[in-house]
């Protein structure tokens, strides 16, 4: 957001950010009470600042003599950068009522500063990066397209720390149609969108909400979901081969049908989570392990996945849970899937007498 500074008859001057005009502003209030003299900008409205230029060109003279009345170099400092922007935005070329050799920095005809240098590789990457395919919801296409039109907007001015997040939460995006592939989404908000069939092949989702997001079909394959949120989010048949899933929370989830083969599914929980069907065919957690705890993983395929599983699991296909775990779990996966090398690590109980006992 922005703030305007212009004449009573609508004259634009400035439109910094927010808090770039607050300190321009408070610091001519500041130089006001020293100089005794008015500055000429109007307490902020709803419309900006309102600046009388001829009072404005009296007190920008009188900060330069109080300026030019002292070599302290603190003082000389903090009154040259007001003093630069105040002839850049606002004077320019217009003389200052009595004499000064004050040199004041006109910013105006300092070469245009590369503020996309600073960024990292992955949020530079944003600024050339557009849909493949817009979604068909007229809605979810304005909503993506004002996000990437801001983005681009604040990250090529050098907006102070911004890092891209899209916040679709709450509003019930409707992206379907889409092709996002690579598309820089950390830390986003999705909850509650409808990603339903959206490409996302190689998108960066790492500590991204998806909580009750619906995926069913979307493709995310080579994804990097690094500790991603999917809790109770529905994806059926969503493809996430050879995706990123480390630390991964779904809890809830139903990843019925979903293609999980070679996923990196190291310390991702899936407690309670719907597998029936779903292929980890190569999954792998063996650095760690994935928990299960409740999960329905009937008619799953693990052939070939390796690594530790937290139980106990259920293998129903029915309503009716049948819970297994420890020995008895690893016996299921020695008869279901000799491929797989899996071990279980049994979820610890506090005794009866332990749970009595207060610590």
């Amino acid at each position: 957001m922005s703030q305007s500074f212009h004449t009573a008859d609508g004259t634009a001057l400035w439109s910094p950010s927010n808090s770039i005009a607050a300190l321009f502003a408070g610091t001519a209030q500041t130089l006001t009470q020293i100089t005794a003299t008015p500055s000429g900008i109007a307490p902020p409205s709803q419309d900006g600042y309102v600046v009388d230029l001829d009072e404005f060109i009296v007190f920008v003279a009188a900060v330069t003599r109080w300026y030019d009345s002292t070599r302290h170099d603190c003082r000389h400092a903090l009154a040259a950068g007001w003093l630069s922007v105040a002839r850049a935005k606002f004077l320019g070329e217009t003389p200052l009522p009595g004499h000064t050799d004050i040199q004041v920095i006109d910013h105006s005809l300092r070469p245009a500063i590369d503020h996309t240098a600073r960024l990292t590789d992955y949020v530079r990457a944003f600024l050339t990066w557009e849909p493949k395919r817009w979604p068909t919801d007229p809605f979810g296409a304005e909503f993506l397209a004002d996000y990437i039109d801001t983005a681009h907007t604040r990250l090529r001015e050098g907006s102070s720390d911004y890092i891209p997040t899209f916040f679709g939460g709450g509003y019930d995006i409707d992206l379907r149609g889409a092709v996002l592939d690579g598309m820089p989404l950390d830390d986003a908000w999705l909850c509650d969108c409808n990603l339903e069939g959206v490409s996302l092949r190689d998108t960066r989702l790492y500590k991204a909400n998806l909580t009750q997001g619906r995926l069913d079909h979307a493709d995310l394959t080579g994804a990097l979901l690094r500790k991603t949120d999917l809790y109770k989010a529905s994806a059926r048949g969503t493809i996430l081969r050879a995706a990123d899933l480390r630390g991964l929370s779904a809890f809830d989830a139903n990843l019925r049908d979903a293609d999980l083969s070679g996923a990196a599914l190291h310390h991702a929980s899936l407690n309670r989570a719907d597998l029936r069907g779903a292929n980890l065919h190569t999954a792998r957690f063996d650095n760690g392990w994935i928990s299960l705890e409740g999960a329905k993983i009937a008619d799953a395929r693990f052939d070939g996945a390796i690594g530790c599983i937290w139980g106990p699991c259920d293998i129903s296909d029915t309503n009716n849970p049948h819970l297994l775990d420890g020995t008895e779990l690893e016996q299921w996966f020695t008869d279901n899937h000799p491929d797989a090398q899996i071990t279980i690590r049994r979820t610890p109980r506090r005794s009866t007498a332990a749970a009595a006992t207060p610590p």
